[in-house]
Formats: C-alpha cells, sequence, structure tokens
C-alpha cells in the first residue's frame, strides 16, 4: 500500500508544495518509524499433524524506529475447509531497524486433516481488555502481495497424517 501525494496551492506562498518534493516526502513518510520487510522464509515441505515444524525467517526493519506497540506474528494454514492460527512468541518491539532472524518451532495441531494449505502471515494487534478494544487490522509490511484481509501469502504447506 502506497501513499498517494497531491501537490495542494494555497493563496498563501508559504504554505505551497512544490511538486518536485513530493516523491522525497513519500520515501520520507515510508522511512519514517518502522517499516518491516521479510527477505526470505524458509520451511519444511510437509509437516505431520501432531508434530513440531520449523519457520525460519529473515526481516529487516528499513524504518529508523521499532514499533513500540506489541503486534503478534501469526502463521496462518488456510485450505478451503479450515483455517488454523499458530503465533509466534517473538516481540516485534525488539524488531531494531537492520536485520534479524526469527525461528519459530510451532506445533501443527493433532487433528489438522492431512492436504495442501496456503502458510500465510501478518503481523496482528491484540484486542485490549481494560478497557475493551477491537484489534486493529494486520499491519502492512513493506513487501508485494498484500491480500485483501491484510495477511500475505508466502508459500504453501503439505500436512501428512
Amino acid at each position: 500500500m502506497g501513499f498517494r501525494s497531491t501537490c495542494i496551492r494555497t493563496e498563501c506562498e508559504i504554505f505551497a508544495c512544490p511538486c518536485t518534493y513530493v516523491n522525497a516526502m513519500n520515501d520520507l513518510l515510508k522511512r519514517n518509524g518502522y517499516r518491516f520487510v521479510i527477505d526470505r522464509f524458509r520451511h519444511f515441505e510437509s509437516v505431520r499433524a501432531g508434530n513440531e515444524t520449523v519457520f525460519v525467517s529473515n526481516w529487516r526493519n528499513i524504518g529508523v524506529a521499532p514499533s513500540y506497540n506489541t503486534r503478534a506474528l501469526t502463521y496462518r494454514l488456510r485450505s478451503e475447509n479450515r483455517i488454523i492460527l499458530l503465533t509466534s512468541s517473538v516481540d516485534i518491539r525488539t524488531w531494531l531497524p537492520g536485520s534479524f532472524e526469527v525461528t519459530d518451532s510451532l506445533t501443527i495441531p493433532s487433528d489438522l486433516a492431512a492436504g495442501s494449505y496456503h502458510l500465510d502471515l501478518a503481523l496482528l494487534d491484540r484486542a485490549g481488555t481494560e478497557p475493551t478494544t477491537v484489534p486493529l487490522p494486520p499491519l502492512f509490511l513493506g513487501i508485494s502481495g498484500c491480500m485483501a484481509d491484510g495477511w500475505y501469502n508466502i508459500s504453501e504447506i503439505t500436512v501428512i497424517r
């Protein structure tokens, strides 16, 4: 999701936005704060239901600050019949500008049917409890491929019994 900028001319020249600065301002807005990019994602092609599997991802924060809000790195196994969410224990507030690797060992539910699943990921907000709040939409990453629900389809995985 990119920013759309419009050059606005006002009667007072002090507030005028020279169109030559629009691209530079867009770049600044993208780098201000945090901006997470996933460069590489590795996993086993198949996993037995009820067993643990490992997801290894290489990330970069190309912004200038960490996220100050708690978000959950969440993986989704998705088929036409079922959706399973698996949540990482990583704290994204520690993702300072630079590169880092995340390794997650997660258990596939034992009752998951054999078959091929889309493997999606998202950085999800958690609902508040005091006061009760609705979770925000998933965080947009600095990569292409965001689906309409805010998740990113990154691979396929086969579950065997």
